[in-house]
């Protein structure tokens, strides 16, 4: 565009050569709001202005089908409101509206459909490029580092505590105690609740942010993000667990093996129960990120939470033997029994309890997976 000519005279010199009559610029000036502007010199024009002229320009033909090109760069916050209603309006009148942009967030607020033009990456390296996002959204917020911070502490001084309390020998002889059950009775209150909520703010800390709409927009697939993030998250909290429960197990048998009542983690079953102290604590990262996707609110879903953990237990208050028919389903029942060397007869055995254990998350995933597809971000 030349310097010197008016914005009247530059769209008049383009519509002539296309056939297009005057009014028509009369029209499109106003409809980019450039109609006060018409006689001044395009030398004078910001670059919102210039902006706005290339759209005036591309409308004059009334075009079915309008492209745009990174359109809101140099406008203001008043032109950018403009544009949006502007595409709104031009694809409410039938018009195919292209916008290419690299402004994930802009495209995010504006755009009803995503098209990625270029080369496809193949699955895998797709499904490694999101799994490294949510990687890096993870330990990149401080609130990771304070909840598995939180659950170590209380997990490491319940075991110690607990360890004490059992290392003397009760007046009368022996009575059977079980070390590696004793880990996860004292990881039951602060420790289970951390992970949990570190579940939850995958998911919530995006939606209170509104960064969950750059994600959507990045991976248009939600059910890839919800997988990503459970994976992360997941493995996170699974790697975390099994450390937290050997060091927990190797601290309570310090302090029981002096007073002869530890076992070694060579002893039967022991190996196997304190793995499944550490999936445990996965298994309620798991429910909490699940928790966070359906609910989309932090205090909402931390909330449900300890309701979703501890709540089922109410069960137990019932006449027997419904009790322990009913009870044996729980998340918390389940998980002792895959932990315990000594199982109790009356619940399931450790190998459907494990099953139990599985079902929980898999129920609340399977719930947020049919959620998230059908709701906005």
């Amino acid at each position: 565009m030349h310097s010197g000519r008016t914005a009247w005279f530059h769209l008049l010199s383009i519509a002539q050569s296309n056939g297009i009559g005057h009014s028509r610029v009369t029209e499109v000036l106003e409809l980019t709001g450039l109609d006060a502007a018409a006689g001044r010199r395009l030398k004078g024009f910001s670059l919102g202005m210039k902006q706005r002229l290339g759209i005036a320009a591309a409308m004059l033909g009334d075009p079915p089908v309008l492209i745009f090109d990174e359109p809101v760069n140099g406008l203001d916050p008043e032109g950018i409101h403009w544009i949006r209603q502007l595409f709104t309006s031009l694809a409410a009148e039938g018009r195919t509206v292209l916008v290419s942009s690299h402004l994930m967030s802009e495209m995010a607020l504006t755009a009803d459909h995503l098209i990625i033009i270029g080369a496809v990456p193949s699955l895998a390296a797709r499904a490694r490029d999101v799994l490294t996002s949510e990687w890096t959204k993870l330990r990149s917020v401080r609130s990771t580092y304070r909840t598995l911070l939180i659950a170590t502490v209380t997990a490491i001084g319940g075991s110690a505590i607990l360890a004490y309390s059992n290392a003397p020998v009760p007046r009368g002889g022996s009575t059977p105690f079980d070390p590696v059950a004793s880990i996860f009775v004292a990881w039951l209150e602060y420790p289970v609740l951390a992970v949990g909520i570190l579940g939850v703010l995958a998911f919530t800390s995006e939606y209170s942010t509104g960064q969950i709409r750059t994600t959507c927009t990045a991976v248009p697939r939600r059910l890839a993000v919800l997988a990503a993030k459970a994976g992360v998250a997941g493995m996170v909290v699974l790697f975390f667990g099994e450390l937290l429960a050997f060091a927990s197990f190797f601290l309570s048998e310090a302090i029981l093996s002096g007073h002869h009542r530890g076992v070694s983690l060579s002893h039967a079953g022991v190996p196997g129960a304190v793995l499944a102290a550490g999936f445990s604590l996965f298994v309620i990262a798991l429910v909490g990120l699940g928790l966070g996707a359906i609910i989309r609110h932090t205090a909402g879903a931390v909330a449900a939470l300890p309701a979703r953990i501890y709540l089922p237990l109410i069960v137990l208050s019932l006449p027997s033997p419904w009790n322990d028919r009913i009870g044996r389903f729980t998340l918390l029942l389940a998980a002792y029994q895959v932990v315990s060397l000594h199982p109790r007869p009356d619940l399931l055995s450790p190998a459907l309890a494990m099953l139990v254990l599985i079902a929980w998350p898999a129920a609340v995933l399977l719930a947020a997976a049919l959620l998230i597809t059908r709701r906005d971000a």
